[in-house]
């Protein structure tokens, strides 16, 4: 009431000087006292506060604003002072005088977390209390992740990342994150939130390790587990392996458990030569014809995003296959002095055949590098004709057949 009079008596005293000089006495006694006592708010005066933000990482800060409102709905006098208070952190300045009927100020979270509440004061007007959150008290959900989700057999580095979200759904800030695990070792156990909300460490193991994160009540755990080598089977299908033909090997590739997927899987046949497979995943059958007889070490290894690999390998027996010859005579009943075609049919068809050596029955013989020739018999009577057949491997094989001369 008195800080209302003052402002009432400055309006009102001042003309009063020039034309009662017993007033001049007076007035110069109440303005030192009213210059003494704050101008506050009057009675029935509204003074609302709010905050620019809700939520506060630590150390961090936010604008008050208070404003003051009359009765009359007009704003208070310039220069009304209003008190801001807090339980938590502090506010510089701590009291502030209205321009227009509004004031700001700032208040300052400090390094503890918690809910601050915080009020405005001005004589008998107060305002609804506002409360901050600030550090791990704003904390409604905590995300945890590991990048990689696993290891290698041998050990390795995976990245575990915090994500730290107030019930808005929006990330904060400068909030410490604790970590914890149950194997291998962590680059730092705290960690506070970035100003996307993520607080970051790095696991270093070579066993299954569970992390867990902690922050503002909320806690999550991860599993980074150790990723197993691809399975990998080799088996010989051709059950007698042979020179010049094709002997088929079955491949099975699987992820190992925990593993990554398959990129390369690539065979080597033990003669010099390879197959690149590409990724496989499951079981195909791949050929190879090898040229000479001998033992040989067929080796897949299988490789997977991870760069984990298996390698399996396996021994293969080649011999030298038995060649089969049929000789065909076309006419097979000739007359004497007539032409008579003889082929000769190889198997398997895939046999490399160096020469044919042909006996016609009458002393006749002829050697050929194709599979055909003829001959004229001068004489009659029934002539038993042979070809002998060498092949690459040094295999050979013999056919005949009677021809049959009138």
């Amino acid at each position: 009431m008195f800080s209302g009079f003052c402002s009432r008596a400055r309006a009102r005293l001042v003309p009063l000087v020039r034309p009662l000089g017993t007033f001049i006495l007076i007035s110069s006694l109440l303005v030192p006292a009213c210059d003494s006592v704050p101008l506050l708010a009057p009675s029935e005066t509204t003074l609302s506060l709010f905050a620019g933000s809700a939520v506060l990482p630590l150390n961090g800060s936010t604008v008050l604003t208070a404003t003051v409102i009359e009765q009359a709905g007009t704003p208070v006098q310039n220069g009304t002072l209003v008190t801001f208070v807090t339980n938590l952190g502090s506010i510089d300045p701590a009291e502030a005088r209205t321009q227009g009927g509004t004031v700001t100020t700032r208040l300052h979270a400090g390094g503890v977390s918690g809910t601050a509440t915080v009020g405005a004061i001005s004589g008998s007007a107060r305002a609804t209390d506002v409360q901050i959150q600030i550090g791990g008290a704003a904390v409604a959900s905590l995300l945890l992740s590991a990048t990689p989700g696993t290891v290698p057999t041998l050990g390795g580095t995976v990245q575990i990342r915090a994500v730290v979200s107030d019930a808005s759904g929006n990330r904060v800030s400068g909030v410490p994150v604790a970590f914890a695990t149950t194997a291998g070792t962590l680059s730092q156990t705290t960690a506070t939130t970035d100003g996307n909300g993520e607080g970051i460490t790095l696991l270093t193991t070579a066993r299954e390790a569970t992390v867990t994160a902690s922050a503002g009540g909320q806690e999550q755990t991860v599993t980074v587990r150790i990723a197993g080598a691809p399975s990998v089977t080799l088996t010989v299908q051709t059950t007698t392996p042979a020179a010049g033909q094709a002997t088929t090997f079955a491949v099975g590739v699987q992820p190992g458990t925990n593993g990554a997927a398959i990129t390369r899987v690539r065979i080597a046949f033990g003669d010099g030569s390879l197959q690149e497979l590409g990724s496989v995943n499951g079981t195909i059958n791949v050929s190879h014809t090898y040229v000479s007889q001998g033992t040989y070490t067929v080796t897949v290894t299988a490789t997977d995003v991870a760069g984990e690999q298996t390698v399996v390998s396996t021994a293969v027996v080649v011999t030298l296959a038995p060649v089969g010859v049929v000789i065909t005579a076309t006419p097979s009943s000739a007359q004497v002095n007539g032409v008579v075609a003889f082929t000769a049919t190889v198997t398997p068809a895939t046999t490399a055949v160096v020469s044919y050596i042909w006996s016609f029955g009458d002393g006749g013989t002829a050697q050929t590098t194709g599979n055909q020739t003829s001959h004229v018999y001068t004489s009659a009577g029934s002539r038993t004709v042979q070809v002998t057949v060498n092949t690459v491997t040094g295999t050979s094989g013999v056919g005949q057949t009677v021809v049959v001369v009138n």
